[in-house]
């Protein structure tokens, strides 16, 4: 505890020690300032002393001189006056001269700009009656271009429509030759088969044949079938037993044809689709192709 307090005593006597030494330095400083002070007070006291004589001097050097110059001053005036209205008079006389020449010129310029404002305007004149002339050349020669275009446009749209109406003429009367044809073919397998059929009844109500070969194409017919079916009927009943003598059930029906029962829709529909261009893909219809183009 003793020797914190030491330290502490010794710490502030050291700080008062360095305050007093820092006092002494100002009042020092302080001093001198002062001292330098009063030496520059004198120097200026001197200093305006003298400043105070030059400036007399100077006022009497001055007051010599503004006479001085006031009397060369009145003496350039009155000499400027002169010279003023000699230059004056000279002056105008010029003016005039200049404003004639000036009006003389402008004249000129006023005639040559007129000149030229009524050459422009003859030139502009003469520019809008070729422009007037071209543009209506111009609209002449579109109107004729565009009645020529709307012929050519109406002779090429005839032209086409009479080879679009030639084409349809043509292809409609192959579709007709070609129908015409297929329907010949038609009627005379149909007369055909209408005969064949008459002499099978014909000879059936004769009694000349119980018991035939009989063609597929024949039996395609339902009624047809049926007919065959019922005369080639034979008894069912057996030898060793006592059993009904009757006809065997027959089943009543048609043999199928390879394209079915709709076969001449197929074939009518098939034709139609050929003669506006589609191309055969099955043998059936490569046949049918062979039908139509030997008729």
């Amino acid at each position: 505890m003793a020797a914190k307090k030491s330290d502490a005593d010794k710490a502030k006597r050291s700080a008062s020690a360095k305050k007093a030494a820092a006092t002494r330095k100002r009042r020092t400083e302080a001093a001198r300032k002062a001292s330098i002070e009063a030496e520059a007070k004198t120097k200026r006291q001197a200093k305006a002393k003298k400043a105070a004589a030059t400036r007399k001097r100077r006022a009497a050097a001055a007051e010599k001189a503004k006479a001085e110059a006031t009397a060369k001053r009145e003496a350039a005036a009155k000499k400027a006056a002169a010279t003023r209205r000699r230059r004056a008079k000279e002056k105008a006389a010029e003016e005039v001269a200049a404003k004639r020449k000036a009006s003389a010129k402008k004249a000129a310029a006023t005639r040559k700009r007129n000149a030229a404002a009524a050459a422009k305007a003859k030139a502009e004149a003469a520019l809008k009656r070729k422009r007037k002339a071209a543009t209506k050349k111009a609209a002449t020669t579109r109107a004729r271009k565009a009645e020529e275009k709307a012929a050519a446009e109406a002779a090429a749209k005839r032209k086409a429509t009479a080879k679009k109406a030639a084409a349809t003429r043509k292809r409609r009367a192959e579709e007709k030759a070609a129908a015409e044809r297929w329907a010949q073919r038609q009627a005379r397998a149909a007369a055909k088969r209408k005969a064949e059929a008459e002499a099978a009844d014909a000879a059936k109500r004769a009694g000349i044949a119980q018991v035939k070969l009989v063609r597929a194409g024949d039996a395609t017919g339902k009624s047809k079938a049926k007919k065959i079916r019922d005369t080639t009927a034979r008894p069912a009943a057996a030898e060793h037993i006592d059993a009904d003598d009757s006809k065997a059930e027959l089943i009543h029906e048609a043999v199928k044809s390879e394209g079915g029962s709709n076969d001449a829709k197929r074939k009518a529909k098939f034709h139609q689709l050929w003669v506006n261009g589609q191309n055969p893909e099955t043998v059936e219809e490569y046949a049918w192709v062979r039908e139509f183009t030997s008729g």
